[in-house]
């Protein structure tokens, strides 16, 4: 049976590109899930592939947007999900709002960077603000550049990072937080798999599916839509993270032969759609 408890998504909207909100609203469509959607800014593209994005900034209006949703009575969010956020100043106020209790879970994609770097238009002072937005999560999706950035780790994590290195960035991660904070590390190799990891009692966990190469856009949007959308539901961490990494590798599966100037304007997902479905059914 579904729930009708209420999620909540923050990030950016990209009008052409089928990746973040695009994304995370379609997953939460499919789980039956009700939601509200708070752009953080709006851009004319996606930032990879068409030139330099046209960006209306939305930082002015999310107080706003937060401060209406007070007076509504019966609007009640269970659970948040947040991914790029555009601004230091919106993960402030986000921290503040996920501070005082409202959320029963809080998702945090930490979108920094990948490939060991930045992504372009962050620069450090931003890291602190994602830190500062991550000690008020339940669940944070780091990649494992993001992972170095969030725990401080001098040398850099590849994918082929050991189980030790793993463990010892995500304990330092959860040790920035005061409460119970699960680690989920994206994009770890073994073998001819990808997957993630995580802690569960000092234990490291990993699940993963065959390896495609290639630059998939929105594939991380996708995990974390689909890992919070079963939470939200009430699934098991484990039974979350592998439905996700799963749904996750359907949709790499089904767009592995397009050309990337075609994957730039987003994945097929619809394969990822009718699984999710599927899944939920059965619960």
């Amino acid at each position: 049976m579904k729930t009708k408890q209420k999620l909540l998504l923050v990030e950016d909207y990209s009008a052409i590109g089928g990746i973040s909100t695009t994304t995370a609203i379609s997953v939460m469509s499919a789980l039956g899930i009700k939601y509200g959607s708070l752009p953080t800014q709006v851009l004319s593209t996606q930032t990879e592939g068409f030139g330099t994005p046209r960006i209306a900034d939305l930082t002015t209006f999310i107080p706003q947007a937060f401060a209406h949703w007070r007076q509504i009575t019966d609007l009640d969010f269970t659970t948040i999900l947040t991914g790029y956020l555009g601004s230091r100043a919106t993960c402030k106020l986000l921290a503040e709002e996920c501070r005082q209790g409202k959320f029963k879970q809080v998702v945090v994609d930490p979108v920094l960077g990948d490939d060991g770097e930045l992504y372009p238009e962050l620069v450090p002072a931003d890291i602190a603000a994602v830190k500062e937005l991550v000690t008020t999560a339940t669940v944070t999706t780091p990649n494992l550049t993001e992972l170095n950035f969030l725990s401080g780790t001098k040398y850099k994590l590849r994918a082929t990072a050991s189980d030790a290195e793993l463990v010892q960035a995500i304990k330092a991660v959860e040790g920035q937080s005061k409460q119970h904070l699960q680690v989920v590390v994206t994009g770890v190799r073994r073998g001819e798999q990808i997957g993630c990891c995580w802690l569960m009692q000092g234990q490291l966990h990993y699940y993963g599916q065959e390896y495609a190469a290639g630059h998939f856009y929105g594939a991380g949007d996708l995990f974390a839509a689909s890992l919070a959308g079963l939470l939200n539901l009430g699934w098991t961490l484990p039974a979350a993270v592998k439905t996700a990494v799963t749904a996750t590798h359907l949709a790499i599966a089904a767009n592995k032969t397009e050309k990337q100037e075609e994957l730039r304007y987003g994945m097929d997902i619809s394969p990822v759609l009718a699984y999710l479905i599927a899944q939920t059914k059965t619960k």
